[in-house]
Parts: C-alpha cells; structure tokens; sequence
C-alpha cells in the first residue's frame, strides 16, 4: 500500500500511518507519513464548551456546544453564587483550565480547579456573592493530558 497515491485511495482504505506524503516546506519539498499529518491535526487537550444559565436557587443548565471529556458534567448550585460541575476523575490537578466569558458592570465569574472531580464556579455582584449572574454565558474547560 506505500506506493498508490492518496487521490487513489476509496473512502474504505485503511491507511496504516507509514505512507510517505510529499509536502511543501519553506519551498522546498520534504516527506512525511500520514501518521504525521493526523497528528497535526489532533486536539491537545479535551474540553467541553458550554453556556451556562442559573436563575433562582437552581442548578446551572448548560447548553453543550462541545464535549470531549467522555462524561456529562452535571451542574448543582451549593450556595448563593456557588456552583460545582462534576465529571468524576477527569479534571486532573495543574493541567486543567476553565475559561468563562466576559461580565457586565460590577458583576464578575470565578473558574477553580476543586478536584478531580469537580470545578468551582463562583459569581459576585459588587463584591457579594450573587446568584441569577450567568445567562447563556459561555465557559470552557481544558484538559491537557
């Protein structure tokens, strides 16, 4: 299978990751496999991508744009501004990222790592924790191996 070109190969070919694929580099023209080119495109961390809307004393909903984590991270409210997002044993310590979207006014969003199993979301108005502070507003969380 090395030697048939890719523009001759059905959509059912398996390829086994050592077919030598020319590309241009700097001008000049260099080798590499299939495998190299896959790894290009592969994503570096896991992640899950959402918008998160709390009202009254309920839990956060989540409308889910992305998940790559292998799990639903399920949302509780555990105080007035204080919510938690579980996935058991997934958020590893240092390597885990949380991303929230932009606040108006004096109303800001904290993202924690908590533990492995969770992340700790806390919204403030004026410096008081607040609930009803997340509409549709977007988080991501990170994962890098």
């Amino acid at each position: 299978m090395a030697k048939e070109k890719i523009s001759e190969l059905t959509a059912a070919a398996t390829l086994d990751g050592t077919e030598l694929v020319p590309v241009v580099q700097d001008g000049e023209t260099v080798r590499t496999t299939t495998q190299g080119i896959a790894d290009l495109g592969g994503a570096s961390y896991l992640k899950y991508v959402a918008l998160l809307t709390q009202t009254g004393t309920d839990a956060p909903t989540a409308i889910v744009l992305e998940n790559t984590l292998g799990g639903t991270v399920v949302w509780t409210r555990d105080d007035v501004g204080v919510y938690i997002g579980t996935l058991a044993g997934v958020f590893t310590e240092n390597k885990t990222a949380i991303f929230l979207g932009a606040a108006a006014g004096n109303i800001i969003q904290y993202g924690f790592w908590n533990s492995a199993n969770d992340i700790l979301l806390l919204t403030t108005e004026g410096g008081v924790a607040a609930d009803e502070k997340l509409y549709l507003t977007p988080i991501e969380i990170r994962v890098y191996p």
